[in-house]
């Protein structure tokens, strides 16, 4: 239902990583097998933040970019976190778990 391409533009704590071009109905988790191939992390390993939130493995890019110009607009909690959005781009930050952090997390999970 979103007909524009979405841009993520992924940063970790050292700068620019990469700019990935998606689908506006993928999920978090598709954005992560996206950056799994192009970076070589596992997407266990991977936590991606908009802002100061960390994205779900569900949360769904398309309207993650429509509520953030909503909320800016209206002050909500996106426009407090500081992210930055400029038409449909998405600004993300990339974290790396360790392996093992990710080993456990699949263990508690299961």
């Amino acid at each position: 239902f979103f007909a524009m391409p979405l841009e993520l533009q992924v940063r970790g704590l050292g700068g620019s990583l990469c700019s990935v071009s998606a689908d506006p109905g993928w999920r978090a988790r598709d954005a992560k097998v996206a950056l799994q191939a192009r970076l070589g992390i596992p997407t266990a390993e991977q936590r991606l933040l908009l802002g100061c939130r960390e994205l779900l493995d569900d949360d769904h890019l398309g309207i993650i970019s429509v509520s953030q110009q909503t909320d800016a607009a209206s002050g909500g909690y996106i426009k407090d976190c500081q992210c930055e959005q400029e038409g449909e781009l998405l600004d993300l930050t990339l974290l790396r778990r360790t392996s093992a952090h990710a080993q456990l997390l699949k263990t508690v999970r299961s």
